[in-house]
């Protein structure tokens, strides 16, 4: 029998604790702007794409419904033009939309947040409209003006969680006096830095509901990765899919050439379905 000294136990127990902790209390948290600048690397090579999609309202239990559309959005890097015609099976164009990533407009509509989170190519931009959100971004001038390193992670409020089947860094933390009220927060995949999830504060409804936009089963196109599907929650029940059926990388984009693109719905888009025309509205308002 072997007895070990009250020093050696206690380490011996140390040593079995933290090998059975979680890997979220101990391991190494990176500053948030760190993790926005992993993301926007992912797709420094991006010049142009042409994103080929369906577009499903979801039912109450998250099945598409006979309301869908498809969608074809063309966006140039260098200029962050950005165009999305919405059609119907026949290929009837139904809607147009042309908007500046990063514009300067005073109202952002959230569509606009959406694809900046998968298309932005700068840190500091993204780093500003993700602010503008409530997620609690420092830059490393701003860390650098706190005491310590434990003052740095309390401003930042990042924190590693698992989802589902992987571990992410979360930025923004609930607050610890009322935890079950949603915040601001980025999802963002541990290791390949690809975003899995924004949750925002949802302002229509101050009993402290929210909204959610989920990113999932990422393919690569020319090395540039970009979400299969797009779903968009309200009140944790899913209302939207974007399923992405095609991307094309780098290519000539002439469709960002022609010079008349009004934004809008055509004459077939007004003689569509309210339940698509609805769809529309609120595609182009919440995710593209």
């Amino acid at each position: 029998m072997v007895f070990l000294s009250r020093k050696n136990l206690f380490v011996t127990l140390a040593v079995t604790l933290m090998s059975t902790m979680p890997m979220a209390a101990w391991a190494f948290i990176p500053p948030s702007q760190f993790i926005i600048k992993g993301m926007t690397a992912k797709r420094s090579g991006l010049k142009s794409a042409r994103i080929q999609a369906v577009v499903y309202r979801l039912d109450a239990a998250g099945k598409p419904t006979e309301h869908r559309f498809k969608e074809t959005t063309s966006y140039d890097a260098a200029t962050r033009v950005l165009r999305s015609i919405a059609t119907d099976d026949s290929g009837r164009e139904l809607y147009r939309l042309e908007r500046k990533l990063q514009s300067t407009a005073a109202n952002h509509p959230m569509g606009e947040k959406v694809d900046e989170l998968l298309l932005a190519l700068y840190p500091e931009g993204l780093t500003g409209s993700l602010v503008r959100l409530g997620l609690p971004i420092r830059s490393d001038a701003d860390l650098m003006t706190l005491k310590n390193e434990e003052e740095r992670r309390q401003a930042e409020g990042t924190q590693l969680l698992r989802w589902k089947s992987t571990f992410a860094w979360v930025i923004g933390r609930p607050s610890a006096r009322n935890p079950e009220r949603p915040v601001s927060q980025l999802w963002v995949e541990k290791d390949s830095f690809l975003p899995l999830r924004l949750i925002l504060p949802s302002s229509a409804n101050s009993s402290g509901g929210k909204l959610e936009w989920s990113f999932e089963s990422y393919r690569y196109f020319r090395e540039i990765p970009f979400p299969r599907q797009v779903t968009w929650l309200q009140e944790d029940r899913p209302r939207i899919r974007v399923e992405t059926q095609d991307v094309q990388v780098n290519g000539p984009l002439p469709e960002l050439k022609v010079p008349e693109f009004v934004t809008g719905f055509t004459e077939a888009g007004n003689e569509a379905s309210s339940g698509v025309r609805d769809l529309i509205q609120s595609h182009y308002e919440w995710i593209r």
